[in-house]
């Protein structure tokens, strides 16, 4: 089965490198202390959008903010053929390569960025030290960086202790550690940038005997991810014959790249299944409805005011008002 490989999608690529730093360092940190497992973590390391930010109100968090990256057009000769002075992105005096030169195409340059932990907490002195140790941490292991393909780290900074609303009642103290890095990439023709791959084993006949086949499925045409990346529906289901579906995707929370079969019972009628071993990354519901309440007035047709019972009747009795929930999806 072919794995999903973060190191394709360039945007993943650069969120894995410094969100699995954060949570490698500070799974080794006896006060702030992170585990995978949300219920026994001290501290939330997480991509934006990944989690509810409402946890705040009860263990710190560090969240991961991509800024925009780019080519910095720095090296000539992107042809992969003997090119010095040719390049499909920066004019120069080489004529251009014909269709059979673009055809092995091989680009090779440095990509300029940004990266910002957002530390949140309750309590300003407990975020200023989550900021610092993070501060120190990268500080000391910027080699390290190099090793997993970020070439320099530089404007490393903490930004000024700040209130941040994380929900409409929860207020935090937000505290940034910012940082721009450059990293060499080299692109070979196309890479396949989905963030799920689902193969479906079912028995075969042959001359020879059963043998198990591997069948790719697609999604949006044999599948979608629903419930927030927690479960596959189907739009067929599959049949009792099915061995196993297996699943290779990107965690939501870790950002790895995750091998594990889908649980649910194979019998020709089910159609939805759940996700073991993560959360498929990138499907976020950000919002299902909007609540709406208040108070109203009850007349008649006339203008006169009344109350209803069940509202079907009037009862004589004066009000005024009469409260209401609207919920619009």
């Amino acid at each position: 089965m072919e794995l999903f490989n973060p190191y394709n999608n360039l945007n993943l690529w650069i969120k894995h490198t410094f969100l699995s730093f954060a949570q490698g360092y500070f799974s080794l940190d006896s006060r702030y202390t992170w585990k995978i497992d949300a219920r026994e973590t001290k501290l939330i390391i997480a991509d934006k959008f990944a989690v509810d930010l409402g946890v705040i109100e009860k263990r710190p968090a560090i969240i991961l903010s991509r800024g925009s990256f780019g080519w910095t057009d720095t090296i000539r000769g992107q042809d992969g053929i003997n090119a010095v002075l040719t390049s499909k992105r920066v004019d120069t005096l080489a004529p251009p390569p014909h269709g059979d030169r673009w055809l092995d195409f091989v680009f090779t340059d440095f990509l300029r960025g940004s990266i910002t932990y957002n530390i949140l907490s309750k309590n300003g002195i407990e975020a200023e030290d989550i900021a610092n140790t993070l501060f120190t941490a990268i500080s000391g292991y910027k080699r390290e960086f190099q090793k997993y393909g970020i070439h320099t780290i530089k404007g490393l900074s903490i930004g000024d202790e700040r209130l941040v609303k994380t929900t409409s009642e929860i207020e935090a103290v937000g505290i940034t550690v910012s940082l721009s890095f450059t990293a060499q990439r080299t692109i070979e023709k196309a890479g396949k940038l989905n963030n799920i791959v689902a193969v479906m084993q079912v028995p075969k006949e042959t001359t020879t005997g059963t043998i198990i086949q591997d069948v790719n499925l697609y999604e949006n045409i044999d599948y979608r991810v629903i419930n927030n990346g927690t479960t596959i529906e189907f739009l067929n289901p599959p049949s009792a014959e099915t061995i196993a579906i297996n699943l290779s995707f990107v965690d939501a929370i870790t950002l790895d790249t995750v091998l594990s079969p889908l649980v649910g019972d194979f019998d020709a009628d089910n159609r939805t299944y759940t996700v073991s071993g993560g959360t498929v990354y990138g499907y976020y519901v950000l919002s299902e409805g909007v609540v709406m309440s208040g108070s109203v007035y009850n007349t008649d047709d006339l203008g006169n005011l009344f109350t209803t019972t069940s509202g079907l009747t009037d009862t004589g009795l004066p009000a005024l008002e009469e409260t209401f929930t609207s919920i619009a999806t």
